[in-house]
């Protein structure tokens, strides 16, 4: 039994061919039946839907005085045109048709065939249909905006303008454009707010948590220790990382002595040089007339010799008195200067003279060993090369200066190498503010002389890892240390301290340079290399001026003598991680820093005395 579909309202007597594939009310066919169509339609000669194929209909545009030209079939065609390969189904060949959106509406074409933009594409998908009305609108408008709103929405799409957006859930929901207005509860915290900020003296127009720079730190006697320890950064950051490394690092410097000896009859002159150190670990220290060894091992106390004839304690003048003692390489023997000018010979061992050297005609206050070659500084400018070992003592005179020679050093030379001494550099200051460098081999004019220093020139030292740096200071009227390239004979930097510079000594076990000090601070400090960074500093270490100074044979303890007769000791070197060989200490070597810049002690050899 056949049954009747039933067609919808206003459906009832149209062709097949007014419907759109994709319509979806069929009251817009009856809408666009009453428009003019202003699209040329080209319909194909089979397969097009209905019971028979219509006559085309050509329509000309608006104000168009002639006929639309025939386009040609390499002009593109509308989705389903004519490049079809169904073969089926040919829509207008408008390019507007194109462009089909599917939020535009569609109708049927008046003359009954299919509706503009329709047809089946490439893919053999029907195209959404265009609204018939909106190509009448406007031919020539081939791009359309997408945002223009119709009065026919395509797909039930609610108007959004008038929506409540109820369906779409919070997410559309209408904002309010005006703030709601205080309630009294706020206004009277709002109050209660400034007058607590007035009370406390709060600017409320201005952060409290900001960025800014840190306010200066107090101007008082600890600012130091106050910048130090007042800002510490985070726990994490790079900077606690860096800190913590630098703590790690950082070790403890006593500002106490280790030991305490009494040096009575100690002589208050800064040109002497009455205290040194061995390697066989006996401190040898000049008490006016009389020359005491110290054993560090054992701790006892030896008088090794005494000079002149003077029973009172007191010094007259013409009394003969010390005026420096220097051990030899090896600690065998002491060199004795006297005030008078001979030079004395002790075999430290045995406690017996076994050479004196005349010849300077006046005190003796600086010497230094060099194999078998003593150097010996003058009070009349001249310096002396005395070989032990031959009659003719004198091998080498040198004049370089004009005062006192008080300070005076050879070279440590490389282990093993210079067989006899006296052969490498020896640098000399004095009394006149100069310091000069000579080579042993050519002692006619010295190899290097500056004159940057303002006052007497009494502390030298040879750094022992780097063969080519000197470091020299000035007294009272200077107070400056000056570091010395004697290769290019250059000044590399300066250090300007508080107090005369009265000895200098180089940490063996790393980059580091301890100075005493006489007047008015008489303190001792501890410097790093080469940034000249403060690392230690410990103040008025001797009630008077520290005269002397000497390094242990550990090289970890630093002896100090001063006019207030006490003899204190500082172990204020560290011994670095290079530095140690299982328990025992030993000191830089070239295995551990460069080859070009590393020296080490030169070998301990014996001399013979005639």
């Amino acid at each position: 039994m056949a049954t009747s579909k039933r067609r919808p309202a206003g459906v009832e007597g149209l062709p097949l061919a007014s419907l759109s594939l994709n319509s979806g009310s069929p009251n817009r066919s009856t809408a666009a039946a009453t428009r003019p169509s202003a699209s040329k339609s080209i319909f194909a000669s089979s397969g097009a839907l209905g019971t028979a194929p219509a006559p085309t209909q050509t329509t000309r545009r608006k104000g168009s005085t002639s006929p639309p030209k025939a386009r040609s079939r390499s002009q593109p065609a509308a989705i389903g045109g004519g490049d079809d390969h169904t073969g089926n189904l040919t829509g207008t060949y408008d390019v507007s048709s194109r462009r089909s959106s599917p939020s535009k509406p569609s109708a049927s074409n008046s003359g009954g065939n299919l509706a503009a933009g329709g047809g089946i594409g490439r893919s053999g998908v029907a195209s959404h249909d265009r609204d018939p009305s909106i190509l009448a609108a406007g031919a020539g408008d081939a791009k359309r905006s997408p945002t223009k709103r119709s009065k026919n929405l395509d797909r039930y799409i609610p108007s959004r303008g008038t929506s409540s957006g109820d369906h779409t859930g919070p997410i559309l929901l209408p904002t309010s454009s005006s703030a709601p207005e205080p309630t009294s509860q706020s206004a009277e915290d709002a109050q209660h707010t400034a007058d607590l900020s007035r009370s406390l003296g709060i600017n409320q127009e201005q952060r409290i948590l900001s960025f800014f720079a840190e306010p200066p730190m107090p101007q008082t006697e600890h600012s130091s220790l106050l910048a130090q320890y007042a800002r510490l950064p985070n726990k994490g950051s790079a900077a606690s990382a860096s800190s913590a490394a630098d703590a790690a690092s950082r070790r403890r410097i006593p500002t106490q002595p280790d030991r305490v000896l009494d040096a009575p009859g100690m002589l208050d002159d800064y040109y002497l040089n009455l205290l040194d150190w061995s390697s066989t670990n006996l401190l040898a220290i000049a008490l006016a007339e009389v020359v005491y060894v110290w054993n560090a091992q054992t701790g006892t106390v030896t008088e090794l010799c005494q000079v002149g004839n003077s029973e009172t304690s007191v010094l007259l003048e013409g009394d003969e008195y010390i005026c420096s003692v220097k051990f030899t390489e090896d600690g065998s023997h002491l060199a004795v200067g006297l005030a008078s000018g001979p030079i004395q010979v002790y075999d430290v061992s045995a406690g017996q003279l076994v050479r004196t050297m005349q010849g300077h005609p006046s005190r003796v206050p600086s010497l230094s060993w060099s194999g078998a070659i003593l150097a010996s500084g003058c009070r009349s400018g001249e310096i002396w090369n005395s070989d032990v070992r031959v009659a003719q003592h004198c091998v080498a005179q040198m004049r370089g200066h004009r005062g006192e020679v008080c300070g005076l050093e050879w070279r440590p030379e490389i282990a093993g190498g210079l067989s006899g001494g006296g052969q490498g550099l020896l640098a000399s200051g004095g009394n006149d503010n100069v310091v000069n460098v000579w080579d042993g081999r050519m002692t006619n004019a010295p190899k290097m002389s500056k004159t940057n220093h303002a006052a007497a020139v009494k502390a030298l030292a040879w750094c022992p890892w780097n063969s080519s740096l000197l470091a020299s200071g000035g007294g009272s009227s200077d107070r400056t240390i000056h570091f010395w390239n004697t290769t290019q004979a250059a000044r590399l930097n300066s250090l300007v301290t508080t107090s005369q510079v009265t000895s200098l000594a180089w940490n063996p076990h790393g980059k580091e340079l301890l100075s005493t000090h006489g007047v008015p601070d008489h303190h001792i400090a501890l410097w790093s290399y080469p940034s000249l960074g403060k690392i230690a500093d410990i103040p008025h270490a001797h009630q008077a001026r520290i005269l002397h100074s000497c390094i242990s044979p550990d090289g970890m303890t630093v002896a100090t003598a001063s006019s207030d007769e006490d003899l204190k000791f500082w172990k204020v070197f560290d011994m670095g991680k290079k530095a140690m060989s299982g328990s025992s200490a030993r000191m830089l070597s070239g295995k551990d820093i460069d080859e070009n810049d590393g020296i080490g002690r030169k070998g301990k050899t014996g001399i013979s005395v005639r």
